[in-house]
């Protein structure tokens, strides 16, 4: 079995130039998932005003609580290294344990700050057969040697 083959991509963040402090939000589905890396890129090497992780068994947005993963309180929030390669952060959670939704929160420090999020659950508790597994529209495969 090939090892990425047990994961699936989640775009959560794809964000045009946000507002100095408009927090941008996204949910990611992890049932059937025990692991989660979160991982953001900003265009700016400023660091984020804000940035958390939260969970929740619905998607409503009064319904997310801490993981201990909060900004400022659970970390220092520090200053990108470069806007192009680097991510800005890297959560990886382990999501046994947790209720099914994540949330990112992520407001930047500039109003010329764009954003990218992605997801990706690892770990299934059932293996992935095709691209309806992965939400995807093609799924490729390369026989390994």
């Amino acid at each position: 079995m090939i090892e990425v083959s047990n994961q699936k991509s989640v775009l959560l963040l794809n964000s045009a130039a946000a507002a100095t402090n408009a927090t941008a939000t996204a949910n990611v589905d992890t049932r059937g998932y025990d692991s989660c890396r979160i991982a953001l890129w900003q265009s700016t090497t400023n660091a984020p005003t804000a940035l958390k992780v939260e969970h929740s068994d619905t998607t409503d947005a009064t319904a997310f609580v801490t993981i201990n993963a909060t900004g400022g309180t659970d970390f220092t929030i520090a200053a990108s290294t470069s806007t192009t390669t680097n991510p800005t952060a890297v959560f990886d959670i382990v999501t046994a344990g947790l209720r099914r939704y994540l949330r990112l929160s992520y407001t930047p420090a500039t109003a010329t700050a764009n954003a990218v999020a992605i997801a990706e659950l690892g770990r299934p508790l059932t293996g992935i057969d095709s691209a309806t597994d992965l939400s995807a529209a093609n799924w490729v495969t390369v026989p390994s040697r």
